[in-house]
């Protein structure tokens, strides 16, 4: 009999956008696990997050049993029949609500907990601390802020309703901007990081370590709060599909 598999072809993924990449990963997993069969990738169709993430673990810090709940049968097929396969095509049908736990789960392993860039956040986690001269990460909440999707009075409201006080870490795209146009909180409780394109996947595992955020909708910001531990605080501008629903509305 025949193997069956999924097969995953990230060719059209802006690799910019981290979110994006993590999405379809998520999706093609549960429908792997979901169908029982095989995932696999094309050649040439690499994401970073496999060539990052997924290869690394692979081979030094993925134990054999979740490597087995992977359901991986190998990065990927030189030679795949498309009559016995399922070669899936992404489109607005699918959602985040289709993501299973056990796939959350797995994702999390591969990504937030990657040792890879251990030490790299140790330092930077504490280099943030040692700025403001508060050792308790409950005090901190994390904003991943894109220049074209900027709400002030969204982040304003959330901050102050839900996170008064609190040190407040900014990652955006345009950090000279960002500087001049988010005045609604003191300087004193903020510092600012720019989310560069060579400091995306470190900035994303950066900010996943913190139990509080604010997010907007956006599959970076999306991703950096979902793979992070369950009991955060997240708020959200408004109740839809795109969220969990156990996220909360700044309302």
């Amino acid at each position: 009999m025949t193997e069956k598999f999924i097969t995953f072809n990230s060719n059209d993924v802006n690799f910019d956008d981290i979110g994006s990449e993590l999405f379809k990963i998520g999706i093609s997993l549960t429908f792997a696990l979901t169908l029982n069969r095989q995932l696999a990738f094309i050649e040439g169709g690499y994401t970073n997050i496999i060539n990052i993430f997924i290869k690394y673990f692979r081979y030094k810090s993925l134990s054999p049993d979740d490597y087995e709940k992977m359901n991986f049968k190998d990065y990927y097929l030189n030679n795949y029949s498309p009559d016995d396969n399922l070669n899936l095509i992404f489109n607005d049908n699918y959602s985040h609500k289709y993501i299973s736990n056990q796939v959350r789960e797995l994702l999390s392993i591969l990504i937030i907990n990657n040792s890879i860039y251990k030490t790299f956040i140790h330092n930077k986690l504490t280099n943030i601390m040692n700025y403001f001269g508060d050792y308790e990460i409950n005090n901190y909440v994390c904003m991943n802020i894109k220049k074209d999707l900027y709400i002030p009075y969204y982040y304003e409201k959330a901050y102050y309703k839900h996170f008064n006080n609190f040190k407040i870490i900014v990652l955006c795209d345009d950090i000279d901007w960002i500087q001049i146009n988010m005045n609604f909180i003191p300087k004193s409780n903020v510092i600012f990081l720019a989310n560069v394109p060579e400091h995306r996947f470190t900035n994303f595992v950066l900010l996943s370590q913190f139990k509080n955020m604010i997010i907007d909708k956006n599959n970076y910001s999306f991703w950096m709060a979902y793979l992070g531990k369950k009991d955060k605080k997240i708020i959200i501008p408004e109740k839809n599909d795109f969220y969990l629903n156990e996220w909360i509305n700044i309302s």
